[in-house]
């Protein structure tokens, strides 16, 4: 038997939910509802139902950048797209790769996928939701927007083509050794940051909005753990299971957990939070702003897909339109073979 449940907001979206495995405790846990980011509650709402109450630190995606060299080169910050297309030919001219990216490690090229499509659709979970239950297709105009937007930075020069060949470890070495003025990443690069980063001071800004995108920025992240109520549950067990997640949510109580992780953000809000500036900047630009990543809901077959098709994009060899046709061929075929919905 069991009532409690520590749960991953990954397997919470991605399988709890769909397998009817925790219950939805929207209303139960309204009295106490202020106590939580709201981001982080949002990385454990589906459909507009609440599965379960964050109770961990949260990560975001962010722009991580040599403030020595944009100072030197005259870059603002924080540079809007724009601002990063002009600066290309500085770059170049001072030998500088623009911005490198973890290639080689396939699975983090979704990363940029949650990025452009928030601004591509307006609605990156909505409209996922739809993919996923047949009403809208991976084939539409914003789904394809957003990897045209992916191959504008290529395009455009800023984003390195020589990220294909690039591993985590040369990503970080070639940002710590001044070889490339920025990397997009999440928030658990900031200890390699710390430890390896002499020779500069190094910043973050958030993920620019794209000229003519309907949609505003909506970086991937939250929280990453939580407490679910299990859907088997005795009836007269609900209460105090409840009132146990209650105690949790404490601002002194979370502290006692939290804390010691000096987190940079919290889903429990009163919780002491590192002071740096780059914590600072992340609160106020990229928090806010965060949004659940969508490989936390697409069938595994989806993501896969997904980070092939953009490797092909940022290589030249896919066309936006035919990673989008080839992520829908996979997820029909999921459909074909009773895989979709799970079971």
């Amino acid at each position: 038997e069991m009532d409690l449940i520590a749960c991953p907001a990954f397997y919470t979206n991605g399988a709890y939910v769909r397998r009817k495995l925790v219950m939805p405790i929207t209303d139960k846990i309204k009295p106490f509802q202020d106590r939580i980011d709201t981001a982080a509650l949002g990385a454990f709402t589906v459909n507009g139902q609440v599965y379960g109450v964050p109770i961990s630190t949260l990560s975001t995606s962010t722009i991580f950048y040599n403030v020595d060299l944009f100072q030197k080169l005259a870059i603002p910050v924080p540079p809007t797209y724009d601002d990063l297309k002009a600066a290309v030919p500085k770059f170049k001219a001072a030998g500088v790769i623009p911005l490198l990216h973890q290639g080689s490690n396939t699975v983090m090229w979704p990363m940029w996928y949650f990025e452009t499509f928030s601004q591509a659709s307006g609605d990156p979970v909505g409209k996922t939701q739809k993919n996923l239950e047949g009403t809208a297709n991976f084939t539409d105009a914003p789904d394809v927007e957003g990897f045209k937007l992916i191959k504008q930075w290529v395009d455009d020069g800023i984003l390195s083509k020589d990220s294909l060949s690039v591993d985590q470890d040369g990503m970080r070495a070639a940002f710590a050794a001044g070889k490339s003025a920025m990397y997009y990443g999440g928030t658990w690069e900031i200890p390699s940051l710390q430890s390896s980063v002499k020779d500069f001071k190094w910043g973050v800004f958030a993920f620019p909005k794209m000229d003519g995108t309907p949609g505003a920025p909506g970086h991937g992240g939250g929280a990453d753990n939580g407490m679910c109520v299990a859907s088997s549950i005795p009836p007269e067990k609900l209460d105090a299971a409840v009132k146990f997640i209650e105690y949790l949510t404490r601002p002194e109580i979370a502290t006692l957990y939290l804390a010691p992780e000096q987190p940079i953000a919290a889903s429990i809000k009163g919780v002491p939070q590192v002071d740096d500036a780059y914590a600072v900047e992340l609160r106020k630009q990229a928090f806010p702003n965060t949004i659940k990543f969508l490989d936390w809901i697409w069938p595994s077959e989806v993501a896969s897909a997904t980070s092939s098709a953009i490797a092909g994009i940022v290589g030249g060899t896919t066309t936006p339109e035919d990673a989008a046709a080839s992520i829908q061929t996979i997820f029909d075929d999921l459909k074909a073979q009773g895989s979709w919905p799970p079971k």
